[in-house]
């Protein structure tokens, strides 16, 4: 079964570009395991379908510039701050999970919800 994965429309061109490649969530029972096919969907559309390739768990306060570009995003500034913005409840103890994900497809034109169906 494939499940979902869902992102903010401001990073719809950082998906298609390949630019990011990790995502990072708080902790919570819908963290997928490596190995699962996901569908992408951003800015309400279905973007394509990935594979999670791995998911490494650390504090919020070790997150780094690496990560901050792997996920589309210019400094780990940058990064917890959209962290904060999307969890305000993350502490510098928080941990997170750190999923990293490849393209199986990509859908083009990208799909509606609906057309998954």
């Amino acid at each position: 079964m494939v499940r979902h994965m869902m992102f903010d429309g401001k990073y719809m061109r950082a998906l298609l570009s390949g630019r990011k490649k990790i995502t990072i969530r708080a902790l919570s029972s819908s963290i997928p395991r490596p190995g699962s096919l996901l569908y992408v969907h951003c800015g309400g559309k279905v973007l394509g379908e990935v594979r999670v390739v791995s998911v490494h768990y650390k504090p919020f306060k070790e997150l780094t510039d690496k990560e901050a570009r792997e996920e589309g995003l210019s400094s780990r500034e940058e990064l917890i701050r959209a962290l904060k913005k999307h969890y305000p409840s993350l502490t510098d103890d928080s941990l997170v999970a750190i999923i990293r994900f490849e393209w199986v497809r990509r859908f083009s034109p990208p799909l509606s919800p609906e057309e998954l169906s």
